[in-house]
C-alpha cells in the first residue's frame, strides 16, 4: 500500500501531464487546489468543493485517468473523485424542520419585533437621561460647584 507521500508525488507527476494537455487557465481553475490519495488500487483525487469534484469528473476524467495511468505505470488503475465538503445527506435531518409561514405568523412576528423595538427605545431614553445627568454633574464640578482635594 503506497504511503501519503507516494500518492502526493504520483499526483504531482500526473498533474504535470494534465498541465500539458489542458488550457493554463482551466488548469489553474480546476486542478491547482487538488490533492490525492492512493491505496494501490484506487487513485482518489480530492477536491475542495463538490462543484469542482463534479466538474473534474464530468469534463476531465479521461485526461486525469490517462495522466494517472502514466504516472503509476498501471493501465488497470481506477480513479475516483471526492470532495472535502460535507455531503448534504450527512446532516441529521431530525434537527431540521420546514415551517410554512402564514400571514398570522408574520403579523405575530412583526408585533414581537415592534415590542422589542419599543423596549429598546425606552432603554435608550433611560441611558440618555442618565448620561445627561452625569454631564450636568461634570459641568457643575468643572465650573466651581465643588472642589475636591486629596490629602497628601
Amino acid at each position: 500500500m503506497p504511503g501519503h507521500n507516494d500518492a502526493t508525488e504520483l499526483w504531482l507527476q500526473a498533474l504535470e501531464t494534465v498541465k500539458k494537455t489542458v488550457d493554463p487557465i482551466q488548469f489553474q481553475t480546476w486542478f491547482k487546489e487538488t490533492s490525492a490519495t492512493f491505496d494501490g488500487e484506487i487513485f482518489v483525487i480530492i477536491c475542495h468543493t463538490s462543484f469542482t469534484k463534479e466538474w473534474l469528473c464530468s469534463r476531465y476524467s479521461n485526461v486525469v485517468l490517462s495522466a494517472v495511468e502514466l504516472a503509476t505505470g498501471n493501465n488497470a488503475i481506477k480513479i475516483s473523485f471526492r470532495s472535502l465538503e460535507r455531503p448534504v445527506g450527512a446532516i441529521d435531518k431530525s434537527h431540521v424542520t420546514l415551517v410554512e409561514s402564514t400571514p398570522e405568523d408574520v403579523g405575530a412576528l412583526l408585533q414581537n419585533i415592534n415590542k422589542k423595538l419599543d423596549d429598546l427605545k425606552k432603554d435608550v431614553e433611560i441611558i440618555f437621561h442618565k448620561v445627561s445627568q452625569q454631564e450636568l454633574e461634570i459641568n457643575r464640578l468643572k465650573h466651581g460647584g465643588y472642589s475636591i482635594r486629596l490629602k497628601e
